[in-house]
Protein backbone atom coordinates (compact mmCIF):
# COMPACT_ATOMS: atom_id res chain seq x y z
CA UNK A 1 0.00 0.00 0.00
CA UNK A 2 1.25 3.48 -0.86
CA UNK A 3 0.64 6.86 0.75
CA UNK A 4 -2.19 7.59 -1.69
CA UNK A 5 -4.18 4.59 -0.48
CA UNK A 6 -3.57 5.55 3.16
CA UNK A 7 -4.66 9.14 2.67
CA UNK A 8 -7.49 9.16 0.12
CA UNK A 9 -10.63 7.26 1.01
CA UNK A 10 -12.90 5.58 -1.50
CA UNK A 11 -12.16 3.57 -4.64
CA UNK A 12 -8.96 4.46 -6.49
CA UNK A 13 -7.78 3.70 -10.03
CA UNK A 14 -5.91 0.38 -10.42
CA UNK A 15 -2.27 0.24 -9.40
CA UNK A 16 0.52 -2.27 -9.93
CA UNK A 17 3.24 -3.07 -7.40
CA UNK A 18 6.43 -2.08 -9.25
CA UNK A 19 8.34 -0.09 -6.65
CA UNK A 20 9.53 -0.32 -3.06
CA UNK A 21 7.76 2.18 -0.79
CA UNK A 22 8.55 4.27 1.08
CA UNK A 23 11.91 5.26 -0.36
CA UNK A 24 14.60 6.34 2.14
CA UNK A 25 16.22 9.70 2.87
CA UNK A 26 19.85 10.77 2.76
CA UNK A 27 21.16 13.94 4.41
CA UNK A 28 24.03 15.36 2.39
CA UNK A 29 27.19 16.66 4.08
CA UNK A 30 27.17 20.37 4.80
CA UNK A 31 26.28 22.97 7.39
CA UNK A 32 23.43 22.03 9.73
CA UNK A 33 21.80 25.41 9.11
CA UNK A 34 21.58 24.53 5.42
CA UNK A 35 20.69 20.86 5.70
CA UNK A 36 19.87 19.19 2.38
CA UNK A 37 17.69 16.08 2.57
CA UNK A 38 17.48 13.83 -0.49
CA UNK A 39 14.34 11.78 -1.14
CA UNK A 40 15.79 8.71 -2.81
CA UNK A 41 13.41 8.07 -5.69
CA UNK A 42 16.51 6.79 -7.47
CA UNK A 43 16.17 3.62 -5.37
CA UNK A 44 12.46 3.09 -6.01
CA UNK A 45 12.80 -0.03 -8.19
CA UNK A 46 14.96 -3.11 -7.79
CA UNK A 47 16.07 -3.14 -11.43
CA UNK A 48 15.42 0.46 -12.42
CA UNK A 49 14.42 3.35 -10.16
CA UNK A 50 13.60 7.01 -10.46
CA UNK A 51 10.38 8.98 -10.40
CA UNK A 52 8.92 7.14 -13.40
CA UNK A 53 8.25 3.99 -11.36
CA UNK A 54 5.41 5.53 -9.34
CA UNK A 55 3.84 6.90 -12.52
CA UNK A 56 4.09 3.55 -14.28
CA UNK A 57 2.32 1.76 -11.44
CA UNK A 58 -0.84 3.60 -12.50
CA UNK A 59 -0.18 3.99 -16.25
CA UNK A 60 0.52 0.31 -16.85
CA UNK A 61 -2.26 -0.81 -14.51
CA UNK A 62 -4.74 1.18 -16.60
CA UNK A 63 -3.40 -0.30 -19.85
CA UNK A 64 -3.68 -3.83 -18.46
CA UNK A 65 -7.19 -3.25 -17.07
CA UNK A 66 -8.31 -2.10 -20.54
CA UNK A 67 -6.68 -5.09 -22.22
CA UNK A 68 -4.22 -2.92 -24.16
CA UNK A 69 -1.06 -4.70 -25.27
CA UNK A 70 0.63 -1.77 -27.04
CA UNK A 71 1.67 1.68 -25.84
CA UNK A 72 2.85 4.69 -27.85
CA UNK A 73 4.97 7.44 -26.35
CA UNK A 74 7.90 9.72 -27.12
CA UNK A 75 10.74 11.80 -25.77
CA UNK A 76 14.36 12.75 -26.23
CA UNK A 77 16.96 10.18 -27.27
CA UNK A 78 18.05 9.52 -23.69
CA UNK A 79 14.55 9.67 -22.23
CA UNK A 80 14.20 8.04 -18.80
CA UNK A 81 10.46 7.81 -19.40
CA UNK A 82 10.76 5.86 -22.65
CA UNK A 83 13.35 3.46 -21.23
CA UNK A 84 11.49 2.85 -17.96
CA UNK A 85 8.14 2.40 -19.71
CA UNK A 86 9.58 -0.13 -22.15
CA UNK A 87 11.38 -2.03 -19.38
CA UNK A 88 8.40 -2.41 -17.05
CA UNK A 89 5.83 -2.86 -19.83
CA UNK A 90 7.78 -5.75 -21.32
CA UNK A 91 7.36 -7.64 -18.04
CA UNK A 92 3.59 -7.41 -18.57
CA UNK A 93 3.63 -8.42 -22.21
CA UNK A 94 2.93 -4.86 -23.37
CA UNK A 95 4.88 -3.63 -26.40
CA UNK A 96 6.11 -0.03 -26.34
CA UNK A 97 6.61 2.03 -29.49
CA UNK A 98 8.35 5.39 -29.22
CA UNK A 99 9.31 8.42 -31.27
CA UNK A 100 12.61 10.01 -30.27
CA UNK A 101 14.17 13.44 -30.92
CA UNK A 102 17.85 14.47 -30.64
CA UNK A 103 19.62 15.60 -27.50
CA UNK A 104 23.29 16.39 -26.70
CA UNK A 105 25.52 13.35 -26.41
CA UNK A 106 26.64 12.06 -23.02
CA UNK A 107 27.54 8.68 -21.59
CA UNK A 108 24.28 8.64 -19.64
CA UNK A 109 22.10 9.57 -22.62
CA UNK A 110 23.81 6.90 -24.72
CA UNK A 111 23.21 4.29 -22.03
CA UNK A 112 19.53 5.19 -21.79
CA UNK A 113 19.14 5.10 -25.55
CA UNK A 114 20.65 1.61 -25.63
CA UNK A 115 18.16 0.50 -22.98
CA UNK A 116 15.26 1.92 -24.99
CA UNK A 117 16.55 0.23 -28.13
CA UNK A 118 16.78 -3.08 -26.29
CA UNK A 119 13.30 -2.97 -24.75
CA UNK A 120 11.08 -1.03 -27.18
CA UNK A 121 9.18 -2.89 -29.89
CA UNK A 122 10.01 -0.04 -32.27
CA UNK A 123 11.80 3.31 -32.16
CA UNK A 124 11.25 6.06 -34.73
CA UNK A 125 13.93 8.79 -34.83
CA UNK A 126 12.94 12.29 -36.02
CA UNK A 127 15.32 15.15 -36.69
CA UNK A 128 13.57 18.01 -34.85
CA UNK A 129 11.44 18.35 -31.69
CA UNK A 130 8.86 20.18 -33.83
CA UNK A 131 8.39 16.95 -35.81
CA UNK A 132 7.51 14.88 -32.74
CA UNK A 133 3.72 15.48 -32.59
CA UNK A 134 3.23 14.66 -36.26
CA UNK A 135 5.39 11.54 -36.04
CA UNK A 136 3.45 10.33 -32.98
CA UNK A 137 0.16 10.89 -34.77
CA UNK A 138 1.32 9.01 -37.86
CA UNK A 139 2.67 6.09 -35.84
CA UNK A 140 -0.51 5.94 -33.77
CA UNK A 141 -2.62 5.66 -36.91
CA UNK A 142 -0.39 2.88 -38.19
CA UNK A 143 -0.61 0.92 -34.94
CA UNK A 144 -4.38 1.21 -34.77
CA UNK A 145 -7.05 1.65 -32.12
CA UNK A 146 -5.64 -1.03 -29.82
CA UNK A 147 -2.58 1.08 -29.01
CA UNK A 148 -2.81 3.46 -26.03
CA UNK A 149 -1.01 6.79 -26.07
CA UNK A 150 1.09 7.92 -23.10
CA UNK A 151 2.16 11.60 -22.97
CA UNK A 152 5.83 12.56 -22.88
CA UNK A 153 7.30 12.03 -19.42
CA UNK A 154 4.31 9.95 -18.34
CA UNK A 155 2.48 13.19 -17.50
CA UNK A 156 -0.99 11.73 -17.92
CA UNK A 157 -3.72 11.97 -15.26
CA UNK A 158 -2.86 8.40 -14.21
CA UNK A 159 0.85 9.22 -14.11
CA UNK A 160 0.21 12.21 -11.85
CA UNK A 161 -1.35 9.87 -9.29
CA UNK A 162 2.10 8.38 -8.75
CA UNK A 163 3.58 11.82 -8.10
CA UNK A 164 0.70 12.68 -5.75
CA UNK A 165 1.64 9.49 -3.88
CA UNK A 166 5.20 10.83 -3.56
CA UNK A 167 4.00 14.17 -2.18
CA UNK A 168 1.84 12.40 0.38
CA UNK A 169 4.74 10.12 1.35
CA UNK A 170 6.97 13.15 1.97
CA UNK A 171 4.25 14.73 4.11
CA UNK A 172 4.01 11.52 6.15
CA UNK A 173 7.80 11.50 6.63
CA UNK A 174 7.71 15.07 7.95
CA UNK A 175 4.86 14.23 10.31
CA UNK A 176 6.79 11.23 11.62
CA UNK A 177 9.86 13.39 12.27
CA UNK A 178 12.12 11.68 9.72
CA UNK A 179 13.10 15.11 8.39
CA UNK A 180 12.44 18.66 9.64
CA UNK A 181 10.01 21.07 8.04
CA UNK A 182 11.83 22.40 4.93
CA UNK A 183 11.93 25.93 3.57
CA UNK A 184 11.32 24.47 0.10
CA UNK A 185 11.31 21.30 -1.98
CA UNK A 186 13.22 21.17 -5.28
CA UNK A 187 12.87 18.79 -8.22
CA UNK A 188 13.42 18.98 -11.99
CA UNK A 189 10.66 20.07 -14.35
CA UNK A 190 10.60 18.35 -17.72
CA UNK A 191 7.06 17.54 -18.82
CA UNK A 192 5.69 18.94 -15.53
CA UNK A 193 3.75 15.96 -14.17
CA UNK A 194 6.06 15.19 -11.27
CA UNK A 195 6.15 18.78 -10.02
CA UNK A 196 2.37 19.21 -10.22
CA UNK A 197 1.72 15.81 -8.63
CA UNK A 198 4.09 16.39 -5.72
CA UNK A 199 2.52 19.83 -5.14
CA UNK A 200 -0.94 18.24 -5.11
CA UNK A 201 0.14 15.51 -2.69
CA UNK A 202 1.62 17.99 -0.25
CA UNK A 203 -1.45 20.22 -0.40
CA UNK A 204 -3.78 17.25 0.12
CA UNK A 205 -1.79 16.52 3.28
CA UNK A 206 -2.03 20.15 4.45
CA UNK A 207 1.63 21.05 3.78
CA UNK A 208 2.11 24.58 2.45
CA UNK A 209 5.86 24.97 1.93
CA UNK A 210 6.86 25.93 -1.65
CA UNK A 211 7.73 23.46 -4.39
CA UNK A 212 10.45 24.72 -6.72
CA UNK A 213 10.33 23.10 -10.14
CA UNK A 214 13.68 23.57 -11.88
CA UNK A 215 12.94 23.83 -15.60
CA UNK A 216 15.44 21.79 -17.60
CA UNK A 217 14.84 23.43 -20.99
CA UNK A 218 12.88 26.29 -22.51
CA UNK A 219 9.54 25.25 -23.95
CA UNK A 220 5.78 25.06 -23.48
CA UNK A 221 5.66 22.46 -20.71
CA UNK A 222 5.81 25.00 -17.87
CA UNK A 223 2.85 27.14 -18.96
CA UNK A 224 0.63 27.71 -15.92
CA UNK A 225 -2.58 26.93 -17.80
CA UNK A 226 -1.21 23.56 -18.91
CA UNK A 227 0.00 22.69 -15.40
CA UNK A 228 -3.36 23.62 -13.86
CA UNK A 229 -5.07 21.45 -16.47
CA UNK A 230 -2.92 18.48 -15.47
CA UNK A 231 -3.80 19.06 -11.82
CA UNK A 232 -7.56 19.15 -12.52
CA UNK A 233 -7.43 15.97 -14.61
CA UNK A 234 -5.60 14.08 -11.87
CA UNK A 235 -7.93 15.30 -9.10
CA UNK A 236 -10.90 14.14 -11.17
CA UNK A 237 -9.65 10.56 -10.70
CA UNK A 238 -9.65 10.82 -6.91
CA UNK A 239 -12.57 10.78 -4.49
CA UNK A 240 -12.94 13.36 -1.72
CA UNK A 241 -10.61 15.95 -3.27
CA UNK A 242 -13.15 18.51 -4.46
CA UNK A 243 -12.05 20.84 -1.65
CA UNK A 244 -8.64 21.38 -3.25
CA UNK A 245 -8.42 24.19 -5.76
CA UNK A 246 -5.51 23.55 -8.16
CA UNK A 247 -4.37 27.17 -8.21
CA UNK A 248 -0.73 25.99 -7.94
CA UNK A 249 0.00 28.67 -5.35
CA UNK A 250 3.48 27.94 -4.04
CA UNK A 251 4.58 26.03 -7.14
CA UNK A 252 7.54 28.07 -8.37
CA UNK A 253 8.92 27.38 -11.85
CA UNK A 254 12.59 28.42 -11.80
CA UNK A 255 13.89 28.96 -15.33
CA UNK A 256 17.40 30.08 -14.38
CA UNK A 257 19.06 26.65 -14.58
CA UNK A 258 18.26 25.47 -18.11
CA UNK A 259 21.64 26.55 -19.50
CA UNK A 260 22.02 26.32 -23.26
CA UNK A 261 19.06 23.95 -23.53
CA UNK A 262 17.92 20.40 -22.89
CA UNK A 263 20.79 18.09 -21.98
CA UNK A 264 23.45 20.81 -22.24
CA UNK A 265 26.35 20.99 -19.80
CA UNK A 266 27.27 24.25 -18.08
CA UNK A 267 29.34 25.25 -15.04
CA UNK A 268 26.59 24.92 -12.34
CA UNK A 269 25.48 21.56 -13.73
CA UNK A 270 29.07 20.30 -13.87
CA UNK A 271 29.66 21.45 -10.28
CA UNK A 272 26.52 19.59 -9.15
CA UNK A 273 27.67 16.44 -10.96
CA UNK A 274 31.05 16.68 -9.21
CA UNK A 275 29.42 17.29 -5.82
CA UNK A 276 27.03 14.37 -6.27
CA UNK A 277 29.94 12.10 -7.10
CA UNK A 278 31.98 13.34 -4.12
CA UNK A 279 29.22 12.51 -1.62
CA UNK A 280 28.30 9.16 -3.17
CA UNK A 281 24.98 10.28 -4.64
CA UNK A 282 24.80 7.78 -7.48
CA UNK A 283 22.74 8.39 -10.60
CA UNK A 284 22.99 12.18 -10.80
CA UNK A 285 22.93 13.08 -14.52
CA UNK A 286 23.27 16.33 -16.45
CA UNK A 287 19.83 16.62 -18.08
CA UNK A 288 17.52 16.63 -15.04
CA UNK A 289 18.80 15.78 -11.59
CA UNK A 290 22.05 17.79 -11.66
CA UNK A 291 20.17 20.97 -12.57
CA UNK A 292 17.82 20.64 -9.61
CA UNK A 293 20.73 19.74 -7.34
CA UNK A 294 22.63 22.82 -8.55
CA UNK A 295 19.67 24.99 -7.54
CA UNK A 296 19.43 23.29 -4.15
CA UNK A 297 23.14 23.83 -3.47
CA UNK A 298 22.82 27.48 -4.47
CA UNK A 299 20.08 28.04 -1.87
CA UNK A 300 21.55 26.01 1.00
CA UNK A 301 21.97 29.10 3.16
CA UNK A 302 18.18 29.56 3.29
CA UNK A 303 17.61 26.63 5.64
CA UNK A 304 16.61 22.94 5.41
CA UNK A 305 15.61 21.83 1.92
CA UNK A 306 14.29 18.71 0.22
CA UNK A 307 15.84 17.58 -3.06
CA UNK A 308 14.03 14.79 -4.92
CA UNK A 309 16.52 12.56 -6.73
CA UNK A 310 14.38 11.65 -9.75
CA UNK A 311 16.91 9.67 -11.82
CA UNK A 312 17.64 5.98 -11.34
CA UNK A 313 20.84 4.96 -9.58
CA UNK A 314 20.48 1.28 -10.49
CA UNK A 315 23.20 0.00 -12.86
CA UNK A 316 22.06 -0.25 -16.48
CA UNK A 317 24.70 -2.76 -17.63
CA UNK A 318 22.86 -5.83 -16.22
CA UNK A 319 19.77 -4.81 -18.20
CA UNK A 320 21.80 -4.81 -21.41
CA UNK A 321 23.38 -8.24 -21.04
CA UNK A 322 23.27 -10.02 -24.37
CA UNK A 323 22.28 -6.87 -26.28
CA UNK A 324 24.21 -5.50 -29.25
CA UNK A 325 27.07 -3.28 -27.98
CA UNK A 326 26.50 -0.65 -30.68
CA UNK A 327 23.51 1.51 -31.51
CA UNK A 328 21.99 1.41 -35.00
CA UNK A 329 23.29 4.41 -36.99
CA UNK A 330 19.88 6.09 -37.20
CA UNK A 331 19.57 6.09 -33.41
CA UNK A 332 23.19 7.04 -32.77
CA UNK A 333 22.65 10.06 -35.01
CA UNK A 334 20.14 11.39 -32.45
CA UNK A 335 23.10 11.99 -30.15
CA UNK A 336 25.21 13.51 -32.89
CA UNK A 337 27.86 10.82 -32.94
CA UNK A 338 28.86 7.37 -34.22
CA UNK A 339 27.31 4.18 -32.76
Amino acid sequence: MGALERHVGGPLPPRLALGQWPVPWTQLPGPESGALFVKREDQSGRRYGGNKVRKLEFILARARSLGQDQLLTGGAAGSHHVAATALYAADLGIAVHAVLVPQPDSAHAREMLRLSAARCASLIPVARPADLPGALLALGRRLGAGCASVPIGGSSPQGLLGSIDLGLEIAEDIQQGLIPMPVRLLLPLGSGGSAVGVWLGLRLAGQRFPVWAIQVSPGPFARRGRLRGLARQALALLPQTSHLEPDLEGLVVDRRWSGAGYGSLDAPTLAALDFGGSVGLAGIEQTYSARALAAALHHRQDGPQIFIHTASSRPIAPLLTGEAPRLPPALAALLGGPP
